[in-house]
């Protein structure tokens, strides 16, 4: 099946943010529904390039207009009958039904029909009763809801022209270019047209149809009323063809209609500005910054978000290199074989494991071969050991596995792969490329991406009528009903919550997310220390509060492995983790298998943001590598398409292509990689990219005085001392 391209999963995103954000009214009033066909792959006609992906795109930025979505690919001349019929059954009573049809469609003696894929058109004759008609589809859908909305992006061109110009007006019918005119009976009814009729509409040459791309464009702007959008798709379409196509509509509507109501605007909380302008920044792509700027005209973000439109689309179009292969195969140019180098993984373990073998299939591939250096596991101790190698000389290791924070701090002994990847903005998550992005240089390619999940017994919460928490209030409470239960049936060891405790960037990480409960961060886009002491003291002494009630002691000394093993032994009811645990905790012999639910960390206080920090490994090539192009190759292949999907399927590692989240073999194999995207958009930043190579000095403060907490010093006290850390590392600016 088909899935939405990354552009449109950005539109519906930056829909849904920018809709959420906006205030208490009801942005959607009435009752929806929309049947939205796209008919590409034509036996008897010619094959388009593309409507299921038009169909796609409307259907995801409807749902998340709060349109039910039936939504069809290629239907037949029965499925076209059935698909109409059970539409207009399942719509009946609706406020609104629209209709959105892309594909092939022709006239006939001033008739209007819609091709299915498997037409066998012959004669005008045929043509008709092989075609579904317009009119039939509109009395049809009609009858059902008080109001009806047809778009017709269709008539690309007439493949049966020439068959049917054979049959004079005087031998049969009128054959004509295009789709011709029609006169509404029914009230309450608009029809649009992708162009004029008798003119012929462009099925594009990008992911979408100029008629779909402009519609996507403006269909959630809010409080605009539907004439007057449709007006602005007519602009944006004539000016995307050059004037060649220009939309019609025809209208009989008897009242109003918005995608998104006026009151949405009018009833905006206030901050709402600031958080969608946070949410489509960290997108950072042209169509979230479009729905930003409809959303927010004259927000104090309005010149800044411009200007990072334009120039996303002035780099758009700026000429590249006449290959673009990011997923290329290794080069053929006959070479003497090499041996590179990769640092990956700790000691062992499911992430060695994998990191071998891609390396071993591209070493198979190429005839090189590949050696693999291990590294600590814990993080802090890891970047030590790397900058220790990159000290010495760094010859022995030519790819790096580095932390999404470490870009900035070893930026000096890295190349920039920005000539090696012009693709990157596009093919990965652009807030990845950004981060990885260190005065203009390209230093890392995104590998895998990482957001804080929840995991829970799913079995126990069953037992309990419990639902997963979604605040942490809610948390503790079901970690510590369920531990009494658990210990009262005589499992004396059983614990409510595990989570990271130890003193090292995994403490930093929780930190953040507890903070991130009451809206704290530790700088502000500025640099300047935005932590409040007396916010933080709540959520980071209700963690406190939970060593040696639901947590067990020990949680002070666990870093990941720790309290999987824990939980995954069937000894804890909830873990703070990251997605690859779920793939070991499913394995055969896992006492857990088969028990294990994972959803997102619990909301912060007021329910509105996420909590889980971002995090993630990129691979970087070391300035000193002697085998720079092969290093860069073998940097390719790991991150290709290919070898990203083979890592999501086998270890559950997320993609840090956005494409691959649409993934229907992924999707069987991780289900809850569909709303993961969400997490990456909507993520914690910690402020590596503002502290820069202070950043390590900045997380041993938060871990250190954290972990003090924990272990029963005074909460206010502490976040006080580290307010000072902060502002002792910071000194004069963090570029100073």
């Amino acid at each position: 099946m088909a899935r939405p391209n990354p552009a449109a999963l950005v539109v519906a995103w930056a829909i849904a943010i920018l809709v959420a954000l906006a205030g208490p009214a009801p942005a959607f009033a009435e009752t929806r529904f929309a049947l939205v066909i796209g008919n590409a792959d034509y036996v008897g006609a010619t094959v388009l390039r593309n409507p299921t992906r038009d169909a796609d795109d409307i259907a995801l930025a409807l749902e998340a207009l709060n349109f039910t979505v039936h939504k069809h690919h290629d239907l037949t001349g029965d499925g076209f009958n059935a698909a109409v019929e059970a539409f207009a059954t399942a719509a009946r009573g609706a406020d609104v039904a629209l209709v959105y049809y892309s594909g092939h469609a022709l006239q006939i003696d001033g008739g209007n029909y819609l091709v299915p894929t498997d037409a066998e058109v012959t004669s005008p004759l045929s043509a008709k009763r092989e075609g579904f008609a317009l009119l039939d589809l509109m009395s049809t859908v009609g009858r059902a809801a008080r109001t009806t909305l047809v778009f017709l992006d269709a008539c690309r061109d007439n493949p049966f022209e020439g068959k049917l110009q054979a049959f004079a007006p005087d031998r049969s019918a009128v054959v004509s270019r295009g789709l011709a005119p029609i006169n509404l009976e029914s009230q309450d009814t608009l029809v649009v047209f992708a162009t004029t009729p008798g003119e012929v509409a462009s099925d594009g040459m990008e992911d979408n149809s100029p008629f779909t791309k402009a519609v996507l464009r403006h269909v959630a702007t809010p409080g605009v009323e539907i004439e007057t959008l449709l007006k602005r798709v007519t602009a944006s379409v004539r000016d995307a063809t050059g004037g060649r196509q220009q939309p019609e509509r025809v209208s009989r509507l008897t009242s109003e209609f918005y995608f998104v109501r006026p009151e949405t605007i009018r009833d905006a909380e206030p901050g709402a500005v600031d958080r969608a302008f946070f949410a489509v920044q960290s997108i950072g792509s042209v169509p979230a910054y479009d729905a930003f700027l409809s959303r927010f005209p004259t927000s104090h973000y309005t010149d800044y978000v411009t200007d990072r439109r334009n120039r996303l689309v002035a780099e758009a179009t700026l000429p590249g290199p006449a290959t673009v292969a990011t997923d290329a195969a290794p080069s053929t140019a006959p070479k003497p074989p090499v041996t590179v180098t990769i640092q990956c993984g700790g000691s062992g373990g499911l992430e060695y494991d994998e990191c071998r073998a891609g390396s071993e299939s591209w070493a198979r591939r190429t005839g090189n071969t590949v050696k693999i250096v291990t590294a600590p596991t814990n993080m802090t101790d890891r970047l030590a050991f790397l900058q220790r190698a990159l000290a010495s000389g760094g010859e022995d290791i030519d790819i790096l596995q580095i932390d999404i924070t470490w870009p900035r701090v070893l930026a000096d002994d890295l190349i920039d792969l920005g000539e090696a990847f012009p693709g990157a903005r596009t093919d990965f998550f652009p807030s990845l490329i950004a981060n990885n992005t260190v005065d203009g240089r390209l230093l890392a390619i995104p590998w895998y991406v990482d957001a804080g999940v929840l995991y829970y017994r799913s079995d126990l919460l069953e037992k309990h009528g419990l639902r997963p928490p979604r605040t942490w209030t809610e948390l503790a409470d079901q970690a510590r009903l369920i531990q009494r239960a658990e210990r009262k049936d005589g499992r004396s060891g059983f614990w409510g919550f595990a989570f990271q405790g130890a003193a090292y960037e995994g403490l930093t990480v929780n930190a953040l997310e507890w903070m991130a409960r009451a809206g704290l961060r530790l700088v502000d886009e500025t640099g300047a220390t935005a932590l409040d002491p007396d916010t933080a003291t709540g959520p980071i002494a209700a963690a406190a509060a939970w060593i040696g009630t639901i947590a067990p002691r020990e949680v002070l000394s666990y870093e990941e492995e720790n309290g999987r093993m824990l939980f995954q032994t069937g000894n804890a009811a909830f873990l703070r983790s990251w997605p690859y645990a779920w793939s070991l905790m499913n394995q055969a012999d896992s006492p857990v298998r088969g028990k294990v639910g994972i959803t997102d960390l619990p909301a912060s206080d007021d329910g509105r943001s996420s909590t889980a920090v971002l995090g993630g490994w990129q691979l970087a090539v070391a300035r000193r590598s002697a085998e720079k192009a092969e290093a860069i190759d073998l940097v390719r292949f790991l991150t290709s398409r290919d070898e990203l999907k083979r890592r999501a399927i086998s270890a559950n590692y997320p993609p840090t292509r956005p494409d691959l989240y649409m993934d229907d073999a992924i999707l069987v194999a991780v289900p809850f990689f569909e709303d993961f995207p969400f997490s990456v958009s909507s993520g914690v930043l910690r402020p590596s990219g503002i502290a820069g190579d202070r950043y390590p000095a900045v997380s041993e403060a938060v871990f250190t005085r954290i972990g003090a907490i924990l272990d029963g010093a005074d909460v206010r006290r502490g976040l006080r001392l580290l307010v000072q850390d902060i502002g002792r590392i910071r000194g004069d600016g963090w570029n100073n």
